[in-house]
């Protein structure tokens, strides 16, 4: 009885393993299957949403982590001084 019962969950942790195949763990793209590319933030592979900020459309729209997202919050933590430097 033990042993039917180690089998069946044997059996049932393989075939989980084997369906999740190209949208499981990943290092990186090559990892996914067909067109899904790796999010490496969470090691997951997904659909392709963006490289660049190019590929987001919209106005004022800038690419992280493959999600599109406004660029001020993107990039509210760039620092951009307007201070010229020391006069001379």
């Amino acid at each position: 009885m033990r042993i039917l019962l180690i089998l069946t969950i044997l059996i049932g942790i393989f075939s989980f393993s084997c369906s999740s195949k190209g949208t499981g763990p990943c290092q990186d793209d090559y990892d996914c299957e067909g067109t899904l590319v790796c999010n490496t933030k969470m090691h997951v592979c997904e659909a392709f949403v963006c490289k660049t900020d190019t590929d987001c459309v919209g106005v004022n729209m800038a690419c992280r982590s493959n999600r599109c997202l406004p660029a001020s919050e993107v990039y509210k933590d760039t620092w951009m001084s307007t201070d010229p430097g020391p006069q001379q």
